[in-house]
């Protein structure tokens, strides 16, 4: 029947999305507000509309649901618009991709790689071309400028100066630069920087996490902690930086480890009342002036935007801007929680880079694929 069929779909839905049976019929209010923005996903889904708007839709969701999802956007058989920065989401499914860029919408066919590809193909030629019509104005100029006062070729030289003006110049869109960013070169810890032994968590009578045995971490290690929502991951980076206590167990840092913290709502702990400039300058005041807009022009913050509060910036450019932060100190642990869930792809782009050059150690929660593969080795 109807009704039967709807219920499969139901529990598909919702079993994909990560909800427990048992969670079925407890009330929305009871959930939290991750959790809640995967009811609101669920609903839209189980409507089946035919033109499906996505914004976002993996950032609440964990590395299990996000692969339900695309097998599940894959197999939907309607048009789907999605606007996402997670790049290996992308790749696994669309095939067109949609670029708004200097106020103009471009399209291109295939997915996130093939962009990639054709747009740097894109401007390879308009570049090449735009040297070849450079090259041959300035020839005609020269003419123009020779003969423009001889009587016998002036007429020529004008006639020539009437081309160069109705050639239409090709042009090259400027394209905002990848952000470029080092670490600052952070004291060196021991080899030694977490050691974990006989951890026990709980939160009321609900056991959230144990571990038997002794978890160390070394110098150099690059750790992403994996696991579906609610098993304790943001809990555990909350005990390492002392905001949790362990109910059993012990956790030792190592010799000379500095920790530096970038939580989910990092960008919740700027001044906004400061302007963007000062907010880092408050920070780092042995920096000069001219250095600190340096970094922020490497974070997308040009000109005189850099003078504004930043309580006007949108959520993704208060992440940047937290990001900037974390980056400028030197510490030579670091932890991070969904880090990229509010940057954009050139933003992430920087972060990426920054973490494969430093030459300390990391531990990140993260359910992004592609960042996870090109920054962690454990």
């Amino acid at each position: 029947s109807n009704i039967d069929t709807l219920e499969r779909e139901i529990f598909k839905v919702l079993t994909g999305l990560g909800f427990k049976e048992t969670d079925f019929d407890s009330p929305v209010g009871s959930f939290s507000g991750g959790w809640q923005m995967r009811i609101a996903l669920a609903k839209l889904l189980l409507e089946k509309p035919n033109l499906l708007l996505l914004d976002e839709p993996t950032n609440h969701l964990d590395l299990e649901a996000v692969e339900w999802l695309e097998t599940y956007l894959r197999e939907y058989d309607r048009a789907v618009i999605l606007v996402s920065h997670d790049r290996r989401f992308l790749d696994n499914i669309v095939n067109r991709i949609t670029e708004l860029e200097n106020a103009t919408l471009y399209d291109y066919p295939g997915n996130y790689s093939d962009f990639e590809i054709i747009k740097e193909r894109n401007i390879e030629t308009l570049i090449s071309a735009q040297e070849r019509q450079d090259k041959e104005i300035k020839k005609m100029q020269t003419f123009v400028d020779r003969f423009k006062a001889s009587a016998h070729r002036s007429s020529q030289a004008k006639s020539r100066e009437r081309m160069i003006d109705k050639i239409e110049r090709v042009e090259v869109i400027k394209t905002e630069q990848t952000i470029d960013f080092r670490f600052p070169t952070p004291p060196p810890s021991g080899r030694t920087v977490i050691t974990l032994s006989k951890l026990d968590k709980y939160f009321g009578s609900q056991h959230i996490f144990k571990v038997d045995e002794e978890i160390v971490v070394h110098k150099g290690d690059k750790i992403a902690i994996l696991g579906g929502n609610g098993v304790g991951k943001s809990t555990l980076i909350k005990m390492l930086i002392g905001e949790e206590k362990p109910d059993a167990g012990t956790i030792e840092f190592g010799h000379n480890v500095n920790v530096g913290y970038f939580a989910q709502n990092q960008s919740d702990k700027l001044d906004m009342n400061n302007s963007i400039i000062n907010e880092l300058h408050d920070m780092v005041p042995h920096y000069t002036l001219t250095q600190i807009r340096c970094l922020l022009a490497r974070f997308l913050f040009k000109n005189d935007r850099v003078f504004q509060e930043v309580s006007v910036l949108s959520g993704g450019e208060r992440s940047r801007l937290a990001m900037a932060k974390m980056l400028l100190s030197p510490t030579n642990l670091i932890l991070m929680d969904e880090p990229t869930n509010h940057l954009d792809l050139p933003s992430k782009e920087v972060l990426i880079k920054a973490l494969q050059e430093f030459p300390e150690t990391f531990v990140v929660i993260s359910h992004d694929r592609d960042f996870i593969a090109r920054t962690c080795n454990r």
